[in-house]
């Protein structure tokens, strides 16, 4: 059995999605809306600072196994990764005293 090893086409659950660049996106919205450029931002990497936050899932680790080294490397596999997107979104309820 070959060795299949972590590569960019088997990970991708794991990979980040970047933009062209900060300025360009900041660019496209503030030439237009100069106020929007002064107002406070979250956009600290542990908060919420877009439409959804991305969450990679490793559910199988990488293993190789054998009683002979070599052979152990040969049977090892790669992680086995999902993702899956956390969206913001408004949910309302509104609610009142029967008195």
């Amino acid at each position: 059995m070959a060795a299949i090893y972590a590569t960019t086409s088997n990970q991708v659950a794991a990979l980040k999605e970047l933009y062209t660049g900060d300025d360009y996106m900041k660019d496209l919205v503030y030439k237009k809306k100069p106020w929007l450029a002064l107002v406070p931002k979250d956009e600290a990497p542990g908060g919420f600072a877009g439409k959804y936050i991305p969450v990679p899932l490793i559910y199988g680790t990488p293993q190789g196994r054998s009683a002979v080294f070599a052979t152990a490397q040969g049977n090892q596999t790669a992680p086995a990764l999902s993702s899956f997107f956390v969206y913001r979104i408004s949910n309302y309820s509104v609610g009142h005293d029967h008195q």
